[in-house]
């Protein structure tokens, strides 16, 4: 299956669009790989929040406390 790219472009401060041409620079990556990246990691940390909300709701619901579990959940 193949992948099909469309072009976004986005404004940036100049100070970010140096670092990161910087960090691609030293690791040999292309900027858009390391935006790719960066919404990778980006969308899956909303998701673990969203989870995280989840699983509290569900606990408050369920009554279950961090002595049930043996930790605090944050």
């Amino acid at each position: 299956m193949r992948n099909t790219f469309k072009i976004v472009s986005f404004s940036a401060p100049s100070e970010l669009i140096k670092e990161m041409q910087e960090v691609a620079k030293r690791e040999h990556r292309t900027i858009s790989e390391l935006l790719r990246e960066c919404f990778r990691q980006y969308s899956s940390i909303q998701t673990l929040k969203e989870l995280g909300s989840k699983g509290k709701k569900a606990a408050k619901a369920r009554k279950v406390n961090p002595k049930d579990v043996g930790y605090e959940v944050e």
